[in-house]
């Protein structure tokens, strides 16, 4: 069983309690909550450092019964220090989160690294994990330097998440996910695209607004679910600015289903290549 969560990005402009309430009326089983809001996305106020928002958020997550898949979005840049994320860690244990999810994007990979080093021990101390994410167009484009950033803290509550638009844009493989140890992975970030890339300066943009649903595009998604550990939990992270005039409750609906037709397809699959 892949449990499914609904990524903040998906219903972009739906804060903590809105998100909350369109993910339960989904069916979802969990949400990825932003709680500090990084540079070129939609800007809500800040969950974390936050007690009246914690306490609409709290609220929320006990009436529907959801969990927290990850707090987001902790970005490292040139002026994060370890303050910035201690409101972070805070919001990640108030709201039983297990995962706080990073992005580096700091060049300086000297300073970004050690800076990055300092928030996961601090994260570790509160029993929390940190899930690297990696982007192509970022300061850490590929699941090889992601794996490189995690081991070189040397620290054990540092996984990777696996975003497969990013995975495809960066040119990893499943047989490269299929080699690692299981632990190596926190969580999936699943959606669709079309298999061809858009230029590199629109990779961003793509990522943040024209993504499509899981089984609508072209990317190898079955070898890579097939690559997968079992049971990893599937993050529906699908922005797409056609869909965002509609209400939340609609927006997480599609991408609950879409993914429920999606598993559906790909365990038939599974089942029917097994020799009988």
């Amino acid at each position: 069983m892949n449990r499914l969560s609904l990524a903040q990005l998906t219903v972009n402009d739906a804060c903590g309690p809105a998100l909350i309430e369109a993910a339960a009326a989904a069916g979802f089983d969990a949400v990825g909550l932003r709680v500090i809001s990084p540079a070129g996305v939609v800007q809500h106020p800040p969950i974390a450092g936050n007690e009246t928002r914690l306490r609409e958020v709290e609220a929320s997550l006990a009436a529907t019964g959801l969990a927290v898949l990850d707090v987001n979005s902790f970005w490292i840049t040139p002026a994060t220090t370890l303050e910035h994320f201690k409101p972070v860690i805070e919001a990640a244990l108030r709201l039983r989160a297990p995962h706080i999810l990073a992005v580096i994007d700091d060049r300086n990979l000297a300073r970004s690294r050690a800076v990055f080093a300092e928030c996961a021990a601090a994260a570790q101390a509160s029993g929390i994990r940190i899930a690297l994410e990696f982007q192509p167009y970022g300061a850490v484009p590929s699941l090889a330097a992601a794996l490189d950033v995690a081991r070189s803290t040397g620290l054990g509550n540092v996984s990777i998440v696996l975003d497969m638009l990013h995975v495809c844009r960066s040119g990893a493989t499943a047989a490269e996910i299929a080699a690692l140890p299981s632990d190596t992975f926190a969580f999936v970030q699943l959606c669709d695209a079309p298999l061809a890339a858009p230029p590199f300066d629109q990779l961003r943009v793509e990522s943040r607004g024209h993504r499509l649903l899981p089984g609508e595009g072209e990317l190898p998604l079955f070898a890579l679910m097939d690559a997968l550990p079992d049971g990893m939990t599937l993050d529906i992270e699908t922005p797409n600015l056609t869909v965002q005039h509609l209400p939340h409750a609609e927006q997480a609906r599609r991408a609950s289903d879409a993914a429920r037709r999606f598993l559906a397809a790909w365990k038939a699959g599974r089942t029917a290549s097994k020799p009988a």
